[in-house]
C-alpha cells in the first residue's frame, strides 16, 4: 500500500475474512472462497478501480479470476491457476535448499524435517529443495526423517522426540511455530538448541528472536512481495505489461537469518 501510495496511486483494502468465518475449512472448498470473492470482486469494479491484486492467505493454486477478466489483476502469496495472471510468490524451493546447504556447511549430515501439513504446497517445495540440496552433495534422502505437523507449536514438540531418538543433528523445522515446539521439547528432556542438536526454522517470526538460544530461521521477504506486487500492477496500468507463460510466475527469495541455533560439527 506504502509503494502505491508513493506512486500516486489510492488503495481499497477489502478483508474477506475467510479464515474468521471458516478457520482452516475454506483453503480447498471453491463454494467458500467464491462466497465471498465474487460480491468483493464486483464491489470494487462498481466503484472503477484500475487494478485488482488478490492477496492469499496461504500458498496454493487458487482460481480467483475468470480468463476473460477485464480489469488488470494479479495473485500475491499463492498460484492463479490461470496462466493470464502474475503470481507474485514465496520461492520456497530455494528456501529450503538454501537452509539445507547452510546445515549441510555446518558439518550436518542427518537432517531432520518438521513439515507442515503434507498436501501444502510450501510444504512440498520447501522439501523439494531440502532433497536437492542432499542429492548435491550425495546424501541419501530418508523419507523416515521427514515428519508432518500441522504448522503449530504443539506438533514441533510431538514430533521432535522421534526424530532425535533417530539420530538426526539437526531438525529443520518448517515454521517457527513447530520449532518453539521442538524447544518445549528440549526443555522438558534436559537438552539445549545449539549445543545437543542443532534447529533451523522458517519465517523469522517475532518469536524466533526471543528463542534462547535465538533461532536461526529463513525470513520471508514480505515487504519485498507487497512492493514487487505493486510494481508489477503498476507496470501493467503504465506500460501495457502483459504476463508470459514464462514470467507469469515470480518467485521472491528468502534470506538466512543466522542465530546461534546450530552449531557446527566435524
Amino acid at each position: 500500500m506504502a509503494y502505491c501510495e508513493d506512486m500516486h496511486y489510492r488503495t481499497v483494502l477489502i478483508n474477506m475474512r475467510m479464515y474468521d468465518k471458516w478457520k482452516d475449512t475454506w483453503y480447498d472448498d471453491e463454494e467458500k472462497l467464491q462466497s465471498v470473492l465474487r460480491p468483493a470482486i464486483r464491489e470494487l469494479i462498481s466503484i472503477k478501480v484500475d487494478g485488482i491484486i488478490y492477496v492469499a492467505g496461504h500458498g496454493r493454486v487458487i482460481n480467483c479470476f475468470p480468463d476473460d477478466f477485464e480489469v488488470p489483476a494479479i495473485v500475491v502469496y499463492a498460484y492463479s491457476r490461470s496462466p493470464k495472471f502474475a503470481s507474485v510468490v514465496i520461492d520456497d524451493e530455494k528456501g529450503g535448499y538454501d537452509m539445507t546447504r547452510y546445515l549441510i556447511s555446518r558439518g550436518h549430515r542427518k537432517i531432520g524435517v518438521i513439515a507442515g501439513t503434507a498436501d501444502n504446497l510450501h510444504t512440498q517445495k520447501r522439501i523439494l529443495g531440502l532433497q536437492k540440496a542432499l542429492y548435491e552433495e550425495r546424501i541419501p534422502f530418508n523419507p523416515d526423517w521427514i515428519r508432518y505437523g500441522n504448522w503449530k507449536r504443539d506438533s514441533g514438540y510431538r514430533e521432535a522426540g522421534g526424530l532425535i531418538r533417530e539420530g538426526v543433528t539437526a531438525i529443520f523445522c518448517l515454521n517457527d511455530d513447530m520449532a518453539a515446539g521442538v524447544y518445549d521439547y528440549l526443555y522438558e528432556h534436559d537438552m539445549k538448541a545449539g549445543e545437543d542438536i542443532s534447529i533451523a526454522g522458517y519465517d523469522n517470526m517475532e518469536i524466533s528472536g526471543y528463542l534462547k538460544p535465538a533461532l536461526t530461521t529463513n525470513e520471508i521477504p514480505f515487504s519485498e512481495i507487497g512492493i514487487k506486487s505493486a510494481e508489477v500492477m503498476i507496470r501493467m496500468l503504465t506500460e501495457g505489461y502483459e504476463v508470459r507463460p514464462d514470467s507469469g510466475i515470480i518467485k521472491m527469495p528468502c534470506r538466512i537469518i543466522e542465530r546461534d541455533s546450530v552449531k557446527k560439527i566435524n
